[in-house]
Parts: C-alpha cells; sequence; structure tokens
C-alpha cells in the first residue's frame, strides 16, 4: 500500500480538517504522515480550530479507515489523485479549497484542453434541453479536444452527458457522494455508459458517504475549478446553479448563460445573471468559442460525413488529423512518423505545412496536437 496516500485519504477522515485546514497541515508537514506521527503535545501546538485533532489522530481510525478505502479502490478499480500530484488537475489545484484527494473512477482525463462545465435546473424544459444539446455539438465539432463536465443529476446535467456521450466527447460527472454508489440512481446506466465510453466519474467522498445536501453545494465547487468556462443552461433565480456561478467566478472562471423567456420562472436566474453581468450571454457554441478565444476548427477527423466537405484536405492531411484524434494529448514527430510508417524528414514538412494552414498546431518539444 501507498502510506503516503493513506495518510492522505486519512486526513480528510478528520472532523473539522476541511481542504484548507488540510492544505495547511499539508504544508507544515510536507506531507499528510508527519501527522499522524506527532505527539498530543506537537498536535496541540499547531494553529488549528479543530479542539480534538489530538484525540482523533491518536484514536487510529481515520487511518484505518483509508486503509479499508484503498482496498475497496482496488476492488473496484478506483483511482485516488492526491492535490501534490502531478495527475491532479491543474484548474482545479489553483483554488484555495480543492479536495486534498480526489477519487476517480473511469479513463477521461481530468486535465483536458477545452474542459466546459454545464449546469442547470433538475426541472429543465425543452426550451432548456435543446439548448444543451445544440451546444455540446456545436463544441464538439468546432473544438478539439473538448469534454463536458457536469453533476450527473437530473435535468440539464444528465442531457449534458447524454450528448457528449452522443458528440463521441469525453464526460466527467462529479458527484456529491462516495463512488459505492450513483444518485440519483436513474443514472446509473448513464453513468456506466459514461465510463465504457472514455468518461470519468469524480467524488472527494470515500465510499459509504450518503448525497446529503450539504455535499451537493461542495460538490459544486469542483465543477467550476475543472472548468475553463461554465455555462448555466436553464435555472430558476435560486438553486445550485447560482451557487455554482457565484463559484466559477471566484475562481476566476468565465460564466456564460443562455437567455429565456421574459417571465419563465425556469430562466429567470439565467436572465439574471446576464442582466447583473455576472455572466456573458450565448446563443450557441459559436458564441462560447469566440468569447473564450478558442480556435475554431474546420475538420471533424470522426466525422466521415464531413471528410467531402472540406475537398481541400489531402488524404494525407486527414489520416494525420485521424491519427492525432486518436491521441488527443498529442504526438511527437518521431511518433507520427511511426504510426504513419513514413521517414522523420518527411512527416516534419507535412507536419510543417499543416501547422500553417492550421489544421496543427506545435507544442514545446515538438509535440503535434490538433488545433
Amino acid at each position: 500500500m501507498d502510506s503516503e496516500l493513506i495518510y492522505k485519504i486519512a486526513l480528510t477522515q478528520l472532523r473539522g480538517v476541511g481542504p484548507m485546514e488540510g492544505r495547511a497541515i499539508m504544508e507544515f508537514y510536507d506531507g499528510a504522515e508527519g501527522l499522524f506521527h506527532e505527539t498530543a503535545e506537537g498536535i496541540a501546538k499547531l494553529k488549528t480550530p479543530v479542539a480534538d485533532l489530538a484525540d482523533q489522530v491518536l484514536s487510529g481510525a481515520a487511518v484505518d479507515k483509508a486503509k479499508k478505502e484503498l482496498e475497496f479502490m482496488d476492488k473496484y478499480g478506483i483511482r485516488a489523485i492526491a492535490l501534490d500530484s502531478s495527475e491532479y488537475p491543474y484548474r482545479l489545484k489553483e483554488c484555495p479549497d480543492a479536495p486534498i484527494v480526489l477519487f476517480c473512477k473511469g479513463e477521461a482525463t481530468l486535465n483536458g484542453q477545452h474542459m466546459v462545465g454545464m449546469v442547470g435546473t433538475r426541472r429543465s424544459t425543452d426550451y432548456g434541453r435543446t439548448l444543451a444539446v445544440k451546444l455540446v455539438e456545436g463544441l464538439a465539432d468546432k473544438v478539439a479536444d473538448v469534454t463536458i463536465v457536469s453533476g450527473l443529476a437530473e435535468g440539464i446535467d444528465g442531457i449534458s452527458h447524454k450528448a457528449a456521450l452522443a458528440s463521441s466527447v469525453p464526460t466527467v460527472g462529479v458527484v456529491a457522494h462516495g463512488l459505492d454508489m450513483i444518485y440519483p440512481s436513474c443514472h446509473r446506466d448513464l453513468a456506466a455508459e459514461m465510463l465504457a465510453k472514455g468518461g470519468c466519474i469524480v467524488s472527494e467522498y470515500v465510499s459509504g458517504v450518503k448525497p446529503l445536501p450539504v455535499h451537493f453545494l461542495a460538490r459544486n465547487r469542483i465543477i467550476a475549478g475543472l472548468s475553463d468556462a461554465l455555462v448555466v443552461v436553464e435555472t430558476a433565480f435560486k438553486g445550485g446553479s447560482q451557487n455554482t456561478a457565484a463559484t466559477a467566478s471566484s475562481y476566476n472562471r468565465d460564466v456564460f448563460a443562455f437567455p429565456g423567456r421574459v417571465g419563465d420562472a425556469r430562466s429567470e436566474g439565467c436572465n439574471s445573471l446576464i442582466k447583473t453581468e455576472r455572466a456573458g450571454m450565448i446563443e450557441d457554441a459559436t458564441d462560447l468559442i469566440r468569447a473564450m478565444g478558442w480556435r475554431e476548427r474546420t475538420f471533424r477527423a470522426d466525422q466521415g460525413t464531413q471528410k467531402d466537405l472540406f475537398p481541400d484536405i489531402s488524404e494525407e492531411d486527414k489520416e494525420v488529423m485521424a491519427l492525432l484524434h486518436k491521441n488527443p494529448d498529442g504526438l511527437q514527430i518521431n511518433q507520427v512518423a511511426m504510426e504513419l510508417g513514413k521517414p522523420v524528414s518527411i512527416t516534419s514538412a507535412h507536419l510543417m505545412q499543416m501547422e500553417f494552414a492550421g489544421l496543427v498546431r506545435c507544442l514545446p518539444g515538438n509535440l503535434y496536437k490538433l488545433s
């Protein structure tokens, strides 16, 4: 077992020790393990509001629970990503109250190039559902390496996840409970499909933790923190989506909202966000892409029906773009050459021409990705 990971999970199980207190403790001890080897006198000297911290640590209950959680993770294929891990989502790490540990099941990266959070009412209308679907479809067509992040709730959340699956883009569901269950239960099949198609389910809670109201508010900050942009599709004047939007703004994330019909209760929240300039108004994916300064692509490698729309793209270009689409994290020149069975010199010249044409882009280290 990874002893340091055990202690980090144990840190999250101490009553009264939230993400900010946990981060301070880890900085003080250069990790979590030091706290659990500390004496009562040493713990008493820590500047912490948790009066019974020493009793909790010395009882050993938190460590025992963490060890059992690792056993649960091994059994069900769940991985834990600690705050100081290179795999930890860098956007979320910037947030002062980022979770000490994230529990993840599934393959989707949490460090995608374009991360879009989508939230909205559980009682969505046909109007809201249509907006959500069209937004995801537009992003999938126009932006390379886009990931849809939402909360796996009923309504807009579920519609957003389903639209991502239908558009063949990764989707991340952030839940407000342990990964031994799926809430709401009606989304068990959806969660399974997300995992089967390269998505990911994420939680900051160990197994056995139930979906309490306070956990949903905490969950909202993770959706906001993982995202480059947060889109409020449809919401009433009060609700969790407003909380998520406020949190995203506090994290300096870009917040957008779709306008709704005046007087419609389920559009009051979006209209208010726009009217008070807490969110930028968008009508479609193009509005979001332009507001974010993202580059629109003219070809999507996994949609064969689009190939005939761009006759100026050569078959060699299409072959390279299809290869890079399968490798969204990018490939170096020698890797592209090897996959295509061509000399590096010819591949290098070809990639340079594609870069000039705006089809691919070169990152440090000669790493090529789709534009």
